[in-house]
């Protein structure tokens, strides 16, 4: 491993740090840190079989490796992550009481760290939700809004509940919610006006108004931020969120497209700029501006021939323009360059099963099944045998794709099937498994998957959220 100029051996690390360990003087985060990797390592063995088919040892075994850490170092981040996890197989084994200790414990223990501590407030909350005691879970929240009002949970917990009462039909409870929210924030805007925490809270009552159905009122907020904290760390998320609102929301795709410009124009040096103006090429390519398109790609391959990443992505928006103008010449030749330049990109890697989109959208039927075909070998070979599991997690997403484009859809539930088996702490292959059920016109089945998604991730909110979304819009 090479840092800093200097090449380093492990060796001479593994010996370092085995002194350092006799000599008692090894730093505590750096011991909770190597102990919960190897907690990582040896639960991952355990994962493997699915935690449907787990034992009350498998979990014991578990719980006993996280617990190692806790107790090694309390004080530690990596404590509180191990804590969160013991707090979440005891949540899946309905041990409801065990898994509140833990998470009073790590509210207790991080009382200093806010954002951690209100992580373990909140899942406090959802588990009396679990255990049918609505009383407490509101009084949990509502102190978690007193005492930690600044935090992602403290700020979105608001929007939060206004959204779930309305999912599950309260729509009293959601309206009483949402004009508690609106003071909330104009308390808190009250109080951090001059201060840098005043644009999160712009920031949460926005979305708030758009979760309400009020995009207008939501570009008022992110106006704000932009007109009163033009320096903010906020900035690029202000002008972001503005222009998706009204492409997602108001369907002005010219508006969104002068939202990007601006940023572009007011703030050259961002880091971020590079990632909008891709954006705003995308944007520029649905509203069939091709030659804007092309032009912004063409700089930012002029700008940044350091940044192969953003190049390649530059590259591959560039064929994609060759795709609308159906030059297919200089598709293949761009899509050439992309392979023999940025082999290990993202680019490279979807380049089979563009091309076979790009002949099916171009009426080339047969030619575009036989690229699908040929798609879906080159897909199986990186998820047989590439060695980064998170190249391995897109190919079987293209692949599903494949094997529907092909009329392999019993192939494709399989995938999905043993792929959530494969990466149990991953939701969303279950996802995208109910959702092929939807398109398949089979509620039932989808309904089924949602509702096991619901089981197989009890404190995770965001993913229970989504599945009662989901599982709400079903007929």
């Amino acid at each position: 491993m090479k840092r800093a100029g200097f090449s380093i051996s492990w060796g001479w690390i593994t010996a370092v740090a085995a002194v350092l360990a006799l000599s008692g003087c090894v730093d505590p985060g750096y011991r909770a840190e190597r102990l919960f990797w190897q907690a990582e390592r040896k639960a991952d063995e355990v994962f493997k079989k699915g935690i449907d088919n787990f034992t009350d040892e498998d979990f014991e075994t578990l719980i006993g490796l996280y617990r190692k850490v806790v107790e090694a170092a309390p004080l530690e981040d990596e404590s509180s992550q191990a804590q969160f996890i013991i707090a979440d197989l005891y949540t899946y084994q309905h041990k409801y009481r065990k898994a509140q200790q833990q998470l009073l414990q790590i509210e207790n223990n991080f009382f200093t760290k806010p954002v951690i501590a209100s992580r373990a407030k909140f899942f406090m909350a959802k588990l009396y939700e679990k255990r049918e005691k609505p009383e407490e879970a509101i009084q949990y929240y509502e102190e978690l809004m007193s005492k930690y009002p600044v935090t992602p949970i403290g700020l979105t917990l608001p929007r939060y509940l206004m959204t779930k009462y309305k999912e599950e039909g309260s729509a009293g409870k959601a309206r009483e919610f949402y004009d508690r929210a609106i003071t909330h924030y104009q308390d808190l805007l009250s109080q951090y006006t001059d201060t840098a925490v005043a644009p999160t809270v712009y920031d949460a009552l926005a979305e708030l108004y758009l979760a309400e159905g009020e995009p207008e009122k939501a570009l008022e907020m992110w106006d704000r931020i932009i007109l009163d904290y033009p320096e903010s760390g906020y900035i690029p998320k202000a002008y972001t969120s503005k222009a998706e609102t009204y492409v997602r929301q108001l369907s002005h795709m010219k508006n969104a497209q002068e939202v990007y410009e601006q940023f572009s124009e007011r703030y050259p040096d961002f880091p971020q700029r590079p990632e909008i103006e891709l954006r705003l090429a995308r944007l520029y390519l649905q509203d069939d501006k091709t030659a804007k398109a092309k032009r912004i790609y063409r700089e930012i391959i002029n700008e940044f021939p350091e940044k192969s990443t953003l190049l390649a992505q530059a590259y591959a928006g560039l064929a994609e323009c060759y795709q609308k103008e159906a030059n297919t010449g200089k598709m293949e030749e761009t899509y050439g360059y992309i392979r023999e330049h940025f082999p290990d990109s993202q680019a490279a890697f979807m380049i089979p099963f563009l091309t076979a989109r790009y002949y099916e959208q171009t009426g080339f039927h047969q030619k575009a099944q036989r690229g699908y075909r040929q798609a879906a070998k080159k897909y199986e070979q990186y998820l047989a045998k590439h060695p980064d599991p998170r190249v391995k997690k897109e190919a079987a997403n293209v692949l599903t794709l494949c094997y529907i484009k092909t009329n392999r859809v019993s192939d494709a539930v399989a995938l999905l099937e043993k792929l959530s088996t494969a990466f149990p702490r991953d939701p969303m292959y279950l996802f995208d498994l109910a959702t092929l059920y939807v398109n398949l016109h089979k509620p039932e089945k989808a309904r089924e998957v949602y509702q096991t998604i619901q089981e197989k991730y009890p404190t995770n909110y965001f993913v229970n959220r989504l599945a009662q979304r989901r599982m709400n819009t079903l007929r």
